[in-house]
């Protein structure tokens, strides 16, 4: 009764206002699981790829051919093949793909089917995904605690994660805040809430209110990080909280997205920037600020300068690895090897199977690393990173902001678990 009868795609919107594409599968039991795929951070070399059209039409970024590599390879590898094997499953995915990166049927095809055969096993047994992907204890490690979310609060003038020439325009992807000392997720969710409220109404003082970002924040109106830094800093004891100890902040430098061969172009400095400078320039930024995460610092290939930011931040900064680890377990244990990060930002999509991504996270937590789950871009088109963050045990929730709705509906998704929990939403320990 779980072996896979039909297998359906079609195309939706994501949060991004960009094409994605949703799976259907059916089993003969009459259950049904649906997944959303979602675009990563930022894409990744070496990690899975989507399969987009090209052309025109939505700036290239149709699902058309995704869809169909769903309806007609996909839907002959899976068929009458059970749903209740999810490794048997991701190995045909891989198997039909036949390509390193998934780019002949698409990582947003291979993810989304992988999601919605797990979705449709959990419904034939009448579980939730996250119950069942966890192993029945609703968390990896079978203890129940949550994912400490991180709530977007500024983001980027430009368009989201466009490659760009030099660090612009406020010097980061997003700033975000990450409720360090609060117990529970309701506790964690009410305090990041008192800060956006505080920093609305600072935005509102210096008449610099720009817009809302596309991750659910305040597009930043500022000219150099430290000025933003500055003042969400100060939002947070105007909010009445101490900084650090209550609440902290978590910064997406993306830095792959304006550096690479060891060259950084930082407006402000004399000429650009090396991977040793740029090492120090964040270290000064962690010196200054309460800063708890440190997310893609530094380019992918920026060798020895990721041991040393990781040596010199300390264990008590998160950072993490993101583009330079592609979600993928063999990345991370090189990186490993190298102490060159001490946390891993998850993101199924970029693995492109349920079981690959599953596996970076064991690698990470083999190295005793911190596991952040990330939805990627468009995270309201579906809950599934709030489920797999329980699922798998994650210590930090990449949540999107509480404005404009884009992040909202995986934060409502984790509150709507924690209830379910026998404690109620207790977060992991910082």
């Amino acid at each position: 009764m779980t072996r896979i009868e039909r297998v359906l795609a079609r195309r939706l919107w994501d949060g991004a206002g960009r094409p994605t594409l949703e799976a259907e599968v059916w089993l003969r039991s009459g259950a049904v699981g649906r997944a959303v795929a979602a675009a990563p951070i930022r894409p990744a070399g070496g990690g899975a790829l989507d399969l987009r059209d090209g052309g025109a039409a939505f700036g290239g970024a149709g699902v058309s051919a995704a869809t169909t590599a769903v309806r007609e390879d996909i839907a002959a590898a899976l068929h009458g093949r059970d749903a209740r094997d999810q490794s048997g499953i991701d190995r045909a995915l891989i198997a039909a793909d036949g390509t390193r990166d998934k780019s002949r049927l698409g990582a947003n095809a291979t993810i989304a089917v992988s999601l919605a055969v797990a979705r449709a096993a959990a419904a034939h047994l009448a579980e939730p995904l996250w119950h069942r992907s966890g192993g029945g204890a609703g968390a990896a490690h079978g203890d129940g605690h949550m994912a400490r979310p991180i709530v977007e609060v500024l983001g980027p003038r430009r368009g989201p994660h466009e490659r760009r020439e030099a660090l612009d325009g406020g010097g980061f992807e997003s700033i975000g805040i990450v409720a360090t000392g609060a117990e529970t997720l309701a506790m964690a969710l009410d305090w990041s809430a008192e800060v956006v409220r505080a920093l609305d109404a600072a935005l509102g003082r210096l008449g610099a209110r720009s817009g809302l970002s596309h991750g659910g924040g305040f597009v930043s109106p500022f000219d150099e990080t430290a000025q933003a830094l500055d003042v969400v800093t100060r939002c947070i004891g105007a909010a009445g909280f101490t900084a650090n100890d209550d609440v902290a902040l978590a910064v997406d430098v993306g830095a792959g997205l304006f550096g690479s061969g060891g060259r950084y172009v930082v407006p402000g400095s004399a000429g650009a920037l090396d991977g040793p400078a740029m090492v120090e320039m964040q270290l000064g930024w962690l010196a200054r600020y309460p800063i708890a995460v440190l997310e893609d610092s530094l380019a992918p290939d920026a060798g020895a300068a990721w041991p040393a930011l990781t040596r010199s931040a300390g264990a008590g900064t998160a950072i993490v690895g993101g583009d330079l680890l592609a979600t993928d377990s063999r990345r991370v244990a090189l990186a490993s090897e190298a102490a060159a990060c001490n946390a891993i930002r998850i993101e199924p999509q970029q693995a492109g199977t349920l079981t690959e991504a599953k596996a970076a996270v064991d690698a990470a937590r083999a190295a005793g690393w911190r596991v952040m789950m990330s939805g990627g871009r468009g995270l309201a088109a579906d809950v599934w990173p709030a489920e797999l963050a329980v699922a798998w045990g994650a210590d930090l929730m990449r949540a999107g902001g509480l404005l404009g709705g884009s992040g909202t509906a995986n934060i409502n998704e984790l509150i709507r678990i924690a209830g379910r929990l026998p404690n109620g939403g207790k977060l992991r320990g910082w």
